[in-house]
């Protein structure tokens, strides 16, 4: 089935049935109940046939802020499943042009939409790049959600240290004004 630009689905014997916001797991729980006044103990399965691009914004040091619409990657597939990669804040950076001398790259704001199932609204963390920069936290370098906004914040303290892991990085920009 398709979702439609208001977060429904036309369903047999449902009808419409608004699922967005849903996880996988929540909306086979949600179709599960909903046929079972239907069918006698139903199993339903999902598969995800294709994923629409990333829709998120950049704003603050970087070389071009604004919105940006990037793919989802799949990858070949091994072992008959397809393994997906959303992109990283490091790729979405990257494809912003890199960062502005003036990034601070230890306070990045990710505004985040929340799951209706977790009360929905926004999450907001605060990303330390540079420990991922310089491989003390890898995982800082998160993936990137539809919907999320990106904020780099202004210093006006660069470190050379945080200098060297942009560059190695690939995340200084193209064009440097002296």
């Amino acid at each position: 089935f398709l979702i439609d630009i208001n977060g429904q689905a036309s369903l047999l014997r449902l009808n419409k049935v608004y699922i967005s916001g849903l996880t996988i797991p929540e909306l086979t729980d949600l179709l599960n109940k909903a046929y079972g006044e239907f069918v006698i103990s139903p199993n339903v399965v999902l598969e995800i046939v294709s994923y629409k691009p990333i829709e998120l914004l950049i704003e603050g040091e970087v070389s071009n802020p604004g919105r940006y619409s990037l793919p989802n990657i799949e990858s070949q597939k091994q072992n008959f499943k397809s393994l997906r990669k959303l992109p990283t804040l490091i790729d979405v950076i990257q494809e912003s042009g890199g960062l502005t001398e003036n990034a601070d790259l230890k306070n990045i704001v990710v505004l985040r939409n929340n799951n209706l199932s977790n009360g929905g609204g926004k999450i907001k963390s605060t990303i330390n790049l540079y420990s991922a920069l310089d491989g003390s936290a890898p995982r800082n370098n998160i993936t990137i959600f539809n919907g999320d906004k990106i904020i780099v914040p202004f210093t006006d303290k660069p470190m050379v240290s945080e200098i060297k892991q942009v560059m190695l990085n690939n995340l200084n920009p193209q064009f440097i004004n002296v």
